[in-house]
């Protein structure tokens, strides 16, 4: 009869009943030892099936429900493993290890940063200093011709009379048989004529053949010599700033003689 009403159940309660039951039984046991435990659960499991499966007769009969799935339990999530940690290597002792040299970091190259360009340089505008003009160098004027002296430029002389006797220019000389005398007269008028003060000086007169004039002009005083030369045969005639004799004009001593 027991199995009459078994086969009336469906079996999907038949199996969710039975999951439940093995649950509640596994979560109510204690833990002792494992055969312990094993021999005492077997008669209690037996003894439970029957007061369940009278139960279940007593039900009433129902539309089949969907199976239900037990739900699966969540797999224990796996522990991580600590990373293995690195080991150095054991060498035997007396063995020399040399320690790999490292390369070098290659330096990062920095670009050099690009010129900036200057702002151009205002040039400097530089004057030229004047050139310095020479200085004209003085020029020399011609030294002035020397003019015939006033005193002298209108001195009249005696006709014929030759100038340079004993080297002197106011020296003049007459050829012939002229006295001295003659000559003294004749200039003496003729210089009158042309404005010049004469006067004889009686006092500078001698017997060796010699006149002496004292000619002025102009605040100017000069003396003309008239002397005898009869040993020479002539007669001459010098003008000076001194009385000269025939003497000093061979000595070359003639002092004041203008020129001319």
């Amino acid at each position: 009869m027991r199995l009459n009403l078994l086969k009336t159940v469906p079996v999907g309660t038949i199996a969710l009943v039975l999951s439940i039951g093995l649950h509640g039984l596994l979560l109510g046991l204690p833990l002792p030892e494992r055969d312990v435990v094993s021999e005492q659960t077997e008669p209690e499991a037996s003894e439970s099936l029957e007061p369940i499966a009278i139960r279940a007769a007593v039900l009433p009969v129902a539309a089949p429900k969907p199976t239900i799935s037990p739900t699966p339990q969540s797999a224990p999530k796996a522990t991580p493993k600590p990373a293995p940690q690195a080991v150095a290597p054991q060498f035997p002792a007396g063995v020399i290890v040399r320690p790999v040299p490292q390369a070098a970091p290659v330096p990062a190259i920095v670009p050099s940063p690009s010129p900036v360009p200057s702002p151009a340089a205002t040039p400097i505008v530089v004057s030229p200093s004047p050139t310095p003009s020479p200085t004209p160098s003085p020029e020399l004027s011609p030294s002035p011709t020397p003019s015939p002296d006033a005193f002298t430029a209108n001195f009249p002389h005696f006709e014929n009379a030759q100038a340079g006797c004993f080297g002197l220019e106011t020296c003049r000389q007459i050829e012939g048989e002229v006295s001295f005398r003659e000559v003294g007269r004749t200039m003496m008028a003729q210089l009158e004529a042309k404005g010049y003060t004469v006067r004889l000086r009686d006092d500078l007169a001698d017997d060796t053949g010699r006149k002496v004039y004292e000619v002025s002009k102009d605040d100017e005083t000069q003396y003309l010599s008239v002397l005898s030369g009869l040993d020479l045969g002539r007669t001459v005639y010098v003008l000076a700033a001194e009385p000269m004799t025939i003497e000093d004009l061979q000595t070359g001593n003639v002092g004041g003689a203008p020129e001319g």
